[in-house]
């Protein structure tokens, strides 16, 4: 039951994302780079950004950890930028510019958390039109098939 609700939270805010993104006048400057999954790649999950007209794959480490700012201009002239903090085993959004900040309290994700958050695998930062899913490897190489 908990699952269930969980599921449709996350399809009704990724329906008003989409509102959103539709909307929107962005123009990205720093993509997340999108990853080629070989059968050499140690990598068991990636770290999937969503962007208005971009998405990117990030790999989890096999070790250590790393950040990736992503930044957006705006018509406007303004930038929107999120700094990712990945590891082993998932991320969590380290830093963001927009205003409310509810994209950092939502906390990490990680590979045994992904299913029990009350946002799954994802951090949304709604002011910036951005959403951040943990995929496995296998989640992972089905996109890009």
């Amino acid at each position: 039951m908990m699952l269930r609700r969980s599921i449709a939270a996350m399809l009704l805010i990724v329906m008003i994302l989409g509102c959103i993104l539709a909307n929107a006048e962005t123009e990205e400057t720093e993509q997340p780079y999108l990853v080629q999954i070989t059968e050499d790649d140690p990598s068991i999950g990636y770290v999937l950004v969503q962007l208005q007209n971009s998405a990117g794959l990030l790999p989890l480490p096999q070790e250590g950890e790393y950040t990736k700012t992503i930044r957006q201009k705006m018509t406007d002239g303004s930038e929107m930028v999120n700094v990712l903090h990945i590891t082993p085993t998932g991320f969590w959004m380290e830093e963001s510019n927009c205003e409310g900040q509810d994209c950092i309290g939502e906390g990490e994700v990680t590979l045994e958390n992904r299913l029990e958050r009350i946002l799954g695998n994802m951090v949304i930062c709604l002011p910036h039109q951005m959403v951040v899913y943990l995929i496995t490897r296998e989640e992972a190489e089905k996109m890009i098939k």
